[in-house]
Parts: C-alpha cells; sequence; structure tokens
C-alpha cells in the first residue's frame, strides 16, 4: 500500500515530532515493514505493521 505522505505530515498526525518519526520509520524499513521516499510512504508488510499496533 502506498501513502502519499511526508514525514512531516505524519508527525502531525501522530502528534510526534519529525525527528522521532524519522527514528521509527528507519527501523521498521531495516526490518522490512515500510520502505519510503520524500512524498510517499510504502507499507511493504502490513501483518507486521498490524502487530506493532496492537
Amino acid at each position: 500500500m502506498d501513502v502519499r505522505m511526508t514525514q512531516q505530515e505524519l508527525a502531525e498526525l501522530a502528534g510526534a515530532s519529525r525527528p522521532v518519526v524519522s527514528l521509527v520509520l528507519n527501523e521498521w524499513r531495516r526490518n522490512g515493514i515500510v520502505s519510503y521516499t520524500r512524498q510517499f510512504i510504502c507499507i511493504d508488510d502490513m501483518d507486521s505493521l498490524k502487530q506493532i499496533a496492537s
């Protein structure tokens, strides 16, 4: 699933700072859960993301 959203926009939605969002996204990218560019976040492993959310 591709989502057109910047890290800053995601941070604002989550009520977090952009540096914190960046740290989390980098960890998730290393674990193969997401990939991203400047404007898109791609969820590569929805099941893992659901486990993190619960």
